[in-house]
């Protein structure tokens, strides 16, 4: 299980942001609370990028990380366009 935890985070990572995109979508004034929740998923995307970096120098999972990495690197751009928006108040 922790040989590929990397999977592991940047799939988690996608959920808590496509659960949180659902949940703004569907409530018209979200509490303060969930303003926090981009800001998660920001971390969990750039561990993802971290770990599928590591995972390109071995050489049975390198397809697995560029995976990996195109995943996180779209969850880094939309985590970070709503964490924006979470700190302008939006």
């Amino acid at each position: 299980m922790l040989k590929n935890i990397h999977i592991l985070i940047t799939v988690a990572s996608s959920l808590i942001g496509a659960v949180y995109f659902t949940y703004i979508s569907s409530v018209d004034f979200p509490p303060n609370l969930v303003r926090i929740v981009p800001f998660v998923w920001l971390i969990g995307a750039v561990i993802g990028l971290m770990l599928g970096f590591r995972s390109l120098r071995k050489r049975e999972s390198r397809y697995v990380g560029i995976f990996i990495i195109i995943l996180a690197l779209i969850n880094i751009v939309f985590a970070s366009i709503f964490s924006l928006a979470a700190l302008m108040g939006d």
